[in-house]
């Protein structure tokens, strides 16, 4: 094969994926997910076709980490944290506090750092260091759903919001963009997407609707394309119908 071969980094395809089909000219760019390599979150700007990563949040602190943990927690499989989600509207967040008190803390320029002492990063279980503090072990897909779980389920949805939005008002203040784009696994919760466009201080949000991994493939194309070929913008994803057509 003859063609020269480009390796785009995890969380510039992200964030590619989101800035070079937008409708914008000019914007700043969040990236969150479980990681890509070692970045967990990756802070960016687009301006025309290019895409720059300013800053990144690396492991062991990871939004997409943590999320899943408590998804694992609740017995939920696999890549089901809409479940989770969803969930968070028939509780309350009344453990918002103990995460952020013992779990979670909020840094200095839109960072943050999670307690290594609640997670096991090496192992299949991430909540098991969880059980003695927010009741018992993980609850088994068969069992009921409880109060417990719902006010659960709440609170990291809480938890999630708020740290999202400490990052984006450092985004802001970094690249003073009126336009926000959003990508990564992490920009598949609408509610926290519904929760920045009401409480961020941009102006106007465009969000990869292929935000997880699906996506970097999509990001990849378009950053060659545009970015290392020069080659100008011409396509905005107004729609994702690109299949088959059905009578």
């Amino acid at each position: 094969y003859k063609a020269q071969l480009h390796v785009v980094p995890h969380h510039l395809s992200h964030a590619a994926s989101a800035f070079l089909v937008s409708p914008f000219e000019t914007a700043a760019i969040l990236t969150a997910d479980s990681r890509g390599e070692w970045t967990t979150v990756a802070l960016a700007q687009g301006r025309d076709n290019s895409v720059k990563i300013i800053d990144q949040i690396c492991l062991p602190n990871s939004l997409g980490h943590l999320y899943t943990a408590i998804t694992e927690y609740l017995g939920f499989g696999a890549h089901a944290e809409y479940q989770v989600m969803g969930l968070a509207a028939y509780g309350k967040p009344i453990y918002k506090d103990f995460f952020f008190n013992k779990i979670v803390k909020l840094l200095e320029k839109g960072r943050f750092e999670l307690n290594p002492d609640y997670f096991s990063f090496y192992s299949k279980n991430y909540w098991k260091t969880l059980e003695p503090f927010i009741g018992p072990g993980r609850r088994d897909e068969n069992e009921p759903i409880t109060d417990r779980h719902m006010n659960i389920a709440s609170s990291i949805q809480k938890v999630l919001e708020e740290i999202v939005l400490h990052i984006t008002h450092y985004l802001y203040q970094i690249t003073g963009e009126q336009n926000l784009c959003i990508a990564g696994g992490v920009g598949l919760n609408s509610v926290m997407n519904y929760h920045l466009q009401k409480n961020s201080p941009f102006n106007d949000i465009f969000i990869q609707p292929a935000s997880n991994d699906d996506g970097n493939a999509l990001g990849s194309a378009f950053y060659i394309h545009n970015t290392i070929l020069g080659n100008p913008r011409t396509f905005v994803m107004e729609d994702v119908d690109f299949g088959p057509g059905f009578s």
